[in-house]
């Protein structure tokens, strides 16, 4: 096992589960959930993000000459076709949702041109890296471990988009491998991301530690493929304080009848 050298005091919580968690086995890479794991959303709910990020597509739409840089249409349709995306694959029990196609059926439902697809992932894209921090303490726990590190995602971004967020916030692992559901058609919520990302690597599961921020995905679903996990989700205030947001956002959209029971 690799022996993390420091230097310093830096977060020794984190310092003392990692190397614990290490110590359950030969350790051989460790695997690290990008979203609120080591990029750190702000407390905003998704539905509360959802809004900004139309609002910004309206506005840029309307710089091209497409719509007036009136959000609210945008947003609700967003709220329709997002939820239809991943009603479909609950039921389907396979794939994961493509970005590509949420914008695609934006525009449909919308009337704008398939061309504006673009525009949309662009805007949306640049909406949401501005919300998002780096887990520095975390980054530099990870470079000194002197194991190799991968990225594992649940995500309807493209692999490129994830990648060109690790470019401007995470440097030193933009070059690291990334598992992204999108482009797999595989996910860490159902566990058939796990399998995929030991084979690739050519290790035993065993010799592989995950950590992440959703307990059932992160850990329960790792776990169950073999591989060691680590817990790390965000502090109890933060998610205290998005839940609350979440369920008064999700209130008065209900009220509005522009979000579904």
């Amino acid at each position: 096992m690799n022996v993390i050298s420091f230097k310093n005091r830096l977060m020794p919580g984190l310092k003392t589960r990692l190397l614990r968690a290490m110590a359950t086995g030969n350790i051989r890479a460790l695997s690290v959930d990008v979203f609120d794991t080591l990029l750190l959303r702000d407390a905003c709910p998704e539905l509360v993000r959802f809004r900004r990020i139309s609002c910004e597509q309206a506005r840029i739409l309307a710089m091209q000459g497409l719509g007036d840089g009136d959000g609210n249409s945008l947003y609700r349709a967003r709220l329709r076709v997002h939820k239809r995306a991943y009603d479909q694959v609950r039921a389907e029990g396979i794939g994961e949702v493509r970005h590509r196609d949420i914008l695609t059926a934006l525009c449909a439902e919308t009337g704008l041109p398939v061309s504006a697809v673009p525009l949309l992932a662009e805007a949306e894209w640049q909406a949401e890296v501005a919300t998002l921090r780096l887990h520095r303490r975390l980054a530099l726990l990870l470079s000194q471990t002197g194991l190799p590190v991968v990225l594992a995602s649940d995500m309807y971004w493209p692999e490129e988009a994830v990648g060109r967020a690790l470019c401007r916030l995470c440097p030193s692992l933009a070059q690291a491998p990334r598992f992204v559901s999108s482009g797999l058609g595989v996910t860490k919520r159902r566990g058939d991301l796990y399998p995929l990302l030991s084979r690739t690597l050519g290790l035993d599961p065993s010799t592989i530690l995950h950590m992440g921020d959703n307990w059932s995905a992160d850990v329960v679903q790792a776990r169950a493929a073999g591989m060691q996990a680590l817990w790390l989700p965000r502090s109890w205030w933060y998610r205290q304080a998005r839940e609350l947001a979440d369920r008064a956002v999700r209130r008065r959209l209900r009220r509005q009848g522009w979000l579904g029971p």
